[in-house]
């Protein structure tokens, strides 16, 4: 059964993520399994990034858990800032 991730139509990207990984596999890397790696690893990435947001200071002394789905970087910088 084809997978229904976006990510199944990037073929050089499941042709790539297949040769970097097929050296570390005993059996044959399929496609599906290709795509289970990207899917995990950008899921990885977007954990690490929320949790790199939560641990940051709050600009302005604001309460993130007011609106936890509004991103610091969206708000306008103040002085001092090393954005």
């Amino acid at each position: 059964m084809p997978s229904r991730s976006p990510i199944a139509a990037d073929n050089t990207l499941v042709d790539r993520t297949i040769d970097t990984f097929q050296p570390h596999y005993s059996e044959p890397l399929t496609r599906s399994e290709a795509v289970e790696i990207i899917d995990n690893f950008t899921t990885f990435v977007r954990l690490l990034a929320q949790a790199d947001l939560n641990d940051r200071p709050w600009p302005r002394g604001e309460d993130r858990r007011a609106d936890p789905g509004r991103l610091r970087d969206t708000q306008p910088a103040e002085p001092g800032d090393p954005r």
